[in-house]
């Protein structure tokens, strides 16, 4: 079956944009969906999304989503689920800068950046049913995200969703050799120069679980549980699915084992 959807969503203010700061404006924006779903009664079946996000400012967002299920034994199941997700945000937080001369966002500067950012994850699940009695339940979670910031700017007044770009609108900024931005706000005005650092950034993570079920005697029931997660960063900023996907196995591994019983004392 298809389905095919459209919101509306109104402008309104945002307490949260500016992490505890001044309210602003959150513009109207707009969201269409599209879902497509296979006969979940075959061995083999479906689920697909695609998910288009903007708004009135320029943000926007696209995200794919699939799921494949393929059970063709009645003894295990195979489950697959990718997501990719790009988004382009004119105004993400980065920080703020108390500054009295910034007399129009009550003294402080609520610092935001242009930001380009992809997504991508891989929900893997396998059952495996050897026995009524005896089951193995595995999860693996790849994670890839990539974010390339871009102009640094701050918010212009209170209840509004406008902004001076640092170098373009207001003051200069100078990059350094590492990406870390040396700003000043006003030029030759009196407000203090302030440094934000490089927040290109590039994670991986690879999160796993495995847990193993034996009910050795009715209502008496053993659980051998591994868990494992690690995680790498880096600041390349860009996307490069084959780059990033070699490093989810570099980074230090975190491994939890567990064991859990329950006896059933009854008659």
């Amino acid at each position: 079956s298809s389905r095919f959807s459209y919101e509306r969503v109104f402008e309104s203010m945002d307490d949260r944009l500016t992490r505890g700061g001044p309210l602003a404006l959150k513009p109207a924006g707009h969201q269409i969906s599209f879902n497509q779903t296979t006969d979940f009664s075959k061995p083999l079946t479906g689920f697909g999304n695609v998910t288009y996000q903007w708004d009135e400012a320029g943000n926007d967002k696209t995200t794919f989503f699939a799921n494949l299920s393929i059970k063709t034994s009645s003894t295990w199941e195979l489950s697959l689920g990718p997501r990719l997700s790009f988004n382009n945000a004119i105004a993400q937080y980065v920080g703020d800068e108390e500054d009295p001369e910034a007399t129009n966002t009550y003294g402080a500067r609520y610092i935001f950046g242009d930001l380009e950012q992809t997504t991508f994850s891989l929900d893997t699940r396998l059952n495996v049913t050897f026995t009524p009695d005896l089951t193995l339940e595995l999860y693996a979670q790849p994670f890839i995200a990539s974010g390339d910031y871009g102009a640094l700017k701050e918010l212009a007044a209170p209840g509004t969703f406008e902004f001076n770009e640092y170098g373009v609108d207001v003051g200069t900024v100078a990059l350094d050799e590492d990406g870390d931005a040396l700003i000043d706000p006003d030029g030759a005005g009196p407000a203090e120069t302030f440094t934000v650092s490089n927040k290109d950034f590039n994670r991986v993570s690879l999160r796993g679980t495995g847990v193993l079920r034996w009910e050795w005697r009715p209502g008496s029931t053993l659980f051998l549980v591994w868990q494992q997660s690690r995680s790498q960063n880096e600041d390349y900023g860009d996307f490069d699915l084959s780059r990033d996907a070699g490093n989810l196995f570099e980074g230090d591994s975190y491994n939890v084992f567990m064991v859990k019983a329950t006896y059933w004392l009854g008659s």
